[in-house]
């Protein structure tokens, strides 16, 4: 394999096109990495090559400098990805991460560019599990130990989760799915024919605990 041309943006950043005009972008960032991987000798030709697109060095078999480009070029496609996704709505690194995977983005590409975009504020997971978290709530009216275990499984950690729950008022929360839940009951009450009894108070008091509200919350509520 050797390298046929590069090209460069506006900002510097090469795309190298190699045999079969396969091309890889490198961001300028991480041209010095790309550079350190070549053996001796190899970066005065590289250089050469840049001023001098005529001038093609033959590279010959350093397998590790092409598995470099594309390792790079991947990553910065899955960073572009990212992007793309956050734009539209908010993410988690543990969901971003499972969509890169399933557009054919290698799990090493994948971290690589959720990670870099962490750094970047890009993403993150405690906006993430705020905003998601709050949302689910005031649609769901669901309590806190509903929304903590929907978290953790969108692979949310301890911290995030608990910042996420600590951000809701869920003393608001309850009261709308007390009446949410009245509403439907007595309507299933109505409709078999039963009284508005203990047994009434009773399954209130279930539906409500099955939401993830804390049962003493719900007791004082319901009082």
């Amino acid at each position: 394999m050797r390298i046929e041309s590069v090209r460069f943006d506006a900002s510097g950043n090469p795309t190298f096109v190699v045999t079969g005009g396969i091309s890889f972008f490198i961001p300028l960032s991480r041209c010095a990495e790309l550079l350190a991987s070549l053996p001796d000798g190899k970066d005065s030709q590289l250089i050469a090559l840049a001023a001098l697109p005529d001038s093609v060095p033959e590279f010959g078999s350093e397998d590790d400098f092409f598995m470099l480009l594309a390792s790079i070029d991947e990553e910065q496609r899955a960073r572009r990805k990212v992007i793309e996704l956050c734009a539209r709505a908010e993410q988690s690194s543990h969901g971003l991460s499972a969509k890169l995977v399933a557009k054919g983005f290698s799990s090493k590409a994948a971290k690589a560019a959720i990670e870099s975009l962490k750094t970047d504020g890009v993403v993150d997971d405690a906006r993430f599990a705020r905003i998601w978290a709050r949302g689910r709530a005031e649609r769901r009216a669901a309590g806190p130990a509903l929304l903590a275990a929907e978290l953790r499984s969108r692979g949310l950690g301890e911290g995030a989760v608990k910042a996420a729950l600590e951000d809701i008022d869920f003393s608001r929360a309850l009261a709308r799915a007390i009446g949410k839940e009245t509403a439907r009951l007595e309507g299933a009450w109505r409709k078999k024919g039963l009284r508005k009894d203990e047994r009434f108070h009773d399954a209130l008091y279930w539906a409500l605990k099955k939401q993830g509200f804390d049962p003493e919350a719900i007791r004082e509520a319901l009082q």
